[in-house]
């Protein structure tokens, strides 16, 4: 559903700014999650580098990004457990 809705979007520009509203509310919640737990009070973070960390996460949790792994015949725990490496190897670059 998720697939056919995004191509949609190019069409129908009520579902496309549905789709970046739900997009920035990822990278938002990202961003937030980030600086409320992982990166709390790391003072040698600048808000560029928090930021950049943000849309990183924001990516790898995107439906686009699971989509890949799945078609590409990953199971659930591997793409989980993927991302998850990933996204750690973000934060520690960020710290």
């Amino acid at each position: 559903m998720i697939r056919r809705l995004r191509a949609m979007s190019v069409l129908d520009l009520d579902i496309e700014q549905g789709i970046r509203a739900r997009d920035a509310r990822r990278r938002h919640a990202a961003r937030e999650i980030l600086r409320r737990t992982v990166l709390a009070g790391k003072k040698e973070v600048t808000a560029e580098q928090q930021n950049t960390a943000a849309d990183i996460l924001s990516m790898l949790t995107s439906f686009e990004s699971y989509d890949a792994l799945a078609r590409a015949g990953h199971s659930q725990e591997a793409i989980v457990a993927t991302i998850t490496r990933i996204a750690r190897a973000v934060v520690d670059s960020a710290e």
